[in-house]
């Protein structure tokens, strides 16, 4: 039981993580940018998504 309270927090957290680094690289930031990336690129945390992850690619590119 508390194994399973514990899992339903952890991936609470993990998609808190997720939707306040989604903020961030909307806000221009690179790095956010680039972890998202590869969140979707390789499923992390999220649906694996080529095309968005490429988008993002494009916008950490320009905002050099």
């Amino acid at each position: 039981m508390e194994q399973q309270k514990m899992k339903r927090k952890h991936f609470s957290d993990e998609k808190k993580a997720f939707q306040w680094c989604l903020k961030s690289a909307e806000g221009g930031n690179r790095a956010a940018m680039f972890y998202l990336r590869n969140c979707y690129l390789n499923g992390i945390r999220t649906v694996k998504d080529e095309e968005k992850a490429f988008q993002w690619y494009l916008k950490s590119d320009y905002n050099t």
